[in-house]
């Protein structure tokens, strides 16, 4: 399992495993661990040590959503360097109201204490979502997420809402995350969105 890598510096558990988890390549050259964590069901501060075994155990995408404060003090108490994180966000489409979304994405940031994130996910449901998508480039363009990409949990985003964005974008989302279950299988744009995320 370790076949290639070198361990010769790992430090500790955590870091020995943070070393062989596999990356993805986004369709911008970003690595994406695939392995990672919500902290979006955690009770703020009080559920920071959670996170922070998981930052000793070697976990480094820590999906953020909800859990701001949380994932911010545990990242902080890990002693890890902020390129040695892949902290991941989310925003509603907020019927496109760019103002809106970028003053909820700004005070994510804050919470946060980081000047970006690696990836954004737009929370998309039903109906065309295209001037929110072009909030999300802006934010991508201006370097404060590392790349973005579709947030599908409710199963509701439609393959041609997805088509859309993909075809008439400039910046073509790099995930599409969106619930999975055995017995629900959903859709994938080949050879358009590079990685597509699951989540339970």
């Amino acid at each position: 399992m370790t076949d290639g890598v070198d361990l010769s510096g790992a430090k500790n558990l955590g870091e020995r495993l943070a070393a062989i988890t596999p990356y993805l390549t986004l369709n911008n050259r970003i690595l994406i661990p695939i392995i990672g964590l919500s902290a979006g069901k955690f009770d703020d501060l009080k559920d920071k040590n959670a996170l922070e075994t998981a930052l000793g155990l070697g976990y480094r995408l820590i999906d953020t959503d909800g859990g701001e404060e949380a994932a911010a003090a545990a990242f902080e108490a890990s002693g890890l360097g902020r390129g040695q994180l892949f902290i991941q966000s989310s925003l509603e489409a907020q019927n496109g109201d760019e103002s809106g979304m970028i003053k909820s994405f700004e005070g994510s940031l804050k919470k946060l204490n980081t000047d970006y994130v690696d990836l954004l996910l737009l929370r998309a449901e039903a109906g065309d979502v295209s001037s929110a998508w072009g909030v999300l480039q802006r934010l991508y363009r201006e370097g404060l997420a590392a790349a973005i990409g579709i947030c599908d949990y409710p199963g509701e985003f439609e393959a041609e809402n997805l088509a859309k964005i993909v075809q008439g974008s400039e910046v073509k989302p790099a995930v599409y995350q969106t619930l999975s279950r055995s017995y629900l299988q959903r859709f994938a744009t080949r050879g358009k969105v590079t990685a597509t995320m699951t989540c339970k």
